[in-house]
């Protein structure tokens, strides 16, 4: 290898520590919604999730879709997690007036330049309004 070329290596490899360093620097390209342990759980009891089974004869009406991203931004942030996520979607849906929530699922991803996550997890759903709820 002549110094050439062991120059353009180094200054590459430089350039790509660079990038990741400074892409830390910046939030998640995604909209997060930060919900602290006490509203995730005053949210868990306002904001229901539903299985369609559980929505047989039950009045209800349909608000729309909505989703949420858990992101590990920085090396340092917790691990992204389905509660995490959960919550925000709960969160959501709480501030559009809807009961409930009937879930998509959720999905885990690595690292995604696009996110600026280093890991994720993305769930989705549909914001229902439920007449009368159940008391189970």
């Amino acid at each position: 290898m002549n110094l050439r070329h062991a120059t353009a290596l180094a200054l590459v490899g430089f350039t790509v520590a660079c990038l990741f360093t400074l892409m830390g620097c910046y939030g998640p390209f995604v909209t997060e919604v930060h919900v602290d342990k006490t509203s995730a759980q005053t949210l868990e009891n306002e904001v229901r999730i539903y299985k369609p089974a559980d929505l047989t004869g039950v009045d209800y009406s349909s608000l729309g879709e909505v989703g949420a991203v858990s992101c590990r931004n920085k090396l340092w942030d917790s691990s992204p997690s389905e509660a995490d996520a959960i919550s925000q979607m709960r969160f959501k849906a709480f501030t559009r007036h809807a009961n409930g929530l009937m879930l998509w699922g959720c999905e885990s991803y690595g690292t995604e330049l696009s996110k600026n996550c280093w890991s994720s997890v993305t769930c989705r759903a549909t914001m229902i309004y439920v007449v009368r709820p159940s008391t189970e």
